[in-house]
């Protein structure tokens, strides 16, 4: 009889005795365990998550919350993302493309510079080399890309390898302006 008390617990909400397994961890509770089970807590945290979305400054702190995490994963693990990016591109190639459409609505000079680039490449005024500038390896051709230091020159490019280029427009946001802008948000919280 003993052993079966401790091993259920009743639920401040529902009022109903259930099995310990059925509450949540929670190492501030006398016994472990939260006091409201699975099914009142999921029902109790879906509700104060409706609450929270009727208040435009925890939306807004919520989305630049996210966003900052989601750029601190891609800087921490490059690889993976951008393996996850290739397979999103792959299964989703009409919202590619209109992401594409959008950025060169909202970039017109550089979409410009891109577009006289590919064209003095295409018609071979530009020779794209085989090696990166910068690290001097040879990867696949299509791999050369060229940077725009200045994008009112369009023609004016260091031609570099995808890696190199990814570097290059990392540093606009160092990991360190990353961690302090998530500190700042933490302690703002």
């Amino acid at each position: 009889m003993l052993a079966t008390a401790l091993m259920e617990k009743l639920c401040c909400r529902c009022r109903e005795v259930q099995q310990l397994a059925d509450f949540y961890r929670d190492s501030r509770m006398e016994d472990g365990r939260r006091s409201k089970c699975k099914t009142c807590f999921k029902q109790y945290a879906a509700r104060r998550y409706q609450r929270k979305l009727k208040d435009p400054v925890w939306v807004e702190r919520e989305r630049e919350r996210k966003r900052l995490n989601m750029r601190r994963w891609r800087v921490n693990n490059p690889e993976k993302a951008r393996l996850r990016g290739k397979l999103w591109w792959e299964r989703n190639p009409e919202k590619a493309r209109a992401g594409n459409r959008a950025w060169s609505q909202r970039n017109p000079h550089k979409a410009a510079a891109h577009s006289k680039l590919n064209a003095a490449t295409a018609r071979g005024d530009i020779v794209r080399p085989s090696d990166c500038s910068r690290c001097g390896v040879e990867p696949v051709p299509r791999n050369i890309q060229g940077h725009h230091p200045d994008y009112n020159k369009p023609l004016d490019v260091e031609w570099i390898c995808r890696s190199c280029h990814g570097e290059e427009h990392r540093k606009e946001i160092p990991k360190a302006a990353i961690t302090a802008a998530l500190l700042k948000m933490e302690g703002a919280a």
